[in-house]
């Protein structure tokens, strides 16, 4: 049996946080802690840890100054151990694609049901991101015109690789993307596979996140 995936829930309302540790550990393989703040204690654990996930309140840490360069949170994320999400995002905020930028995997809204965060927090845990789909729309629109230097590894892909890396990154799953072009799951499976293997990424998070880039 696998050992239970850490939790960090990063935040001030120790009321919040302990009740939302005791809904998580009741329903899911995961062990909570509550931490006051992204500090050396929380960066020692991740360190020590192979996977983690830090649910950070947004309403109260400060992602731009704790996550930036200067992080040592940031070699964790990048090599993907660890994986951060936001909760108590207010959508008029407008904070989702510079949370991206920063590695954060998805955002809970303030207005959202507690049930929606297990199964966010399962698709972060299988390499995806948990932002909706406008967002991650609107972050491939803008990293397109900010104009970002080609690569040539898109000359690789055919056209329905494209247009299958172009829908994935904008959140459709499997099934969806399957019905759109009336083909078999199973045959999506092959199709993202080549287009992983094609453009050197493993999961669907990195493949989004290239899209971004290059497409």
């Amino acid at each position: 049996m696998d050992s239970p995936i850490p939790i960090f829930i990063v935040g001030r309302n120790q009321l919040q946080n302990d009740l939302l540790q005791s809904y998580i550990e009741s329903l899911k393989d995961f062990t909570c802690t509550c931490m006051t703040s992204l500090g050396g204690d929380l960066i020692d654990a991740v360190i020590n840890n192979e996977k983690t996930i830090l649910i950070i309140d947004a309403s109260v840490i400060d992602i731009d100054t704790q996550l930036g360069n200067g992080s040592g949170l940031k070699e964790a994320i990048l090599s993907q151990r660890c994986h951060p999400v936001l909760f108590n995002v207010d959508a008029d905020q407008e904070i989702e694609q510079e949370a991206i930028r920063k590695g954060i995997r998805g955002v809970f809204y303030s207005s959202e049901p507690i049930e929606h965060l297990c199964k966010g927090l399962e698709r972060v845990l299988a390499g995806e991101l948990w932002f909706p789909r406008s967002v991650l729309s609107a972050y491939i629109v803008s990293a397109t015109k900010r104009g970002l230097a080609p690569d040539p590894m898109p000359n690789l892909l055919t056209v329905r690789e494209r247009d299958i890396l172009l829908r994935l990154a904008s959140g459709a799953s499997n099934q969806e993307i399957a019905d759109h072009y009336n083909i078999s799951p199973h045959t999506v499976k092959t199709h993202i596979y080549n287009c992983y293997k094609k453009i050197g990424v493993s999961n669907r998070m990195q493949a989004t996140l290239w899209v971004s880039r290059y497409l």
